[in-house]
């Protein structure tokens, strides 16, 4: 038994047991485990089809994250782009510079904690 046989199998057994109880669409492996996701999707996928209800596990779709182990860092940057041109005034100073196209960026406000000075 290869060493990654037993993380893919235990990984398997509680994806098994998420697909049984949730009945998800799309799992997608990221972080780390994407580093690791040649070794690891074949013992994980075998577990699958072994231990998961057939119904739900035709319906769950294994995929990868894109942004591999960058997915949380590119996700931080989505909420700020979101937060920033959703509300722009909000970065703004509100003066009579903004009536004359002279604006002046202010702090971010306190509803993005991540990106407060330390």
């Amino acid at each position: 038994m290869p060493l990654r046989a037993p993380h893919g199998r235990y990984l398997g057994i509680g994806l098994a047991n998420l697909i049984n109880a949730l009945n998800p669409q799309r799992i997608v492996f990221g972080g780390i485990l994407t580093l690791a996701h040649e070794l690891l999707m074949p013992v994980i996928e075998a577990v699958i089809r072994e231990r998961a209800l057939r119904w739900s596990r035709e319906t769950a779709e294994l995929v990868i994250a894109t942004h591999g182990s960058d997915a949380c860092v590119m996700g931080g940057i989505a909420t700020v782009y979101h937060h920033v041109l959703s509300e722009p005034r909000s970065l703004v100073r509100s003066s009579n510079n903004v009536r004359r196209g002279r604006a002046e960026i202010v702090a971010l406000p306190e509803s993005l904690p991540l990106l407060t000075r330390s």
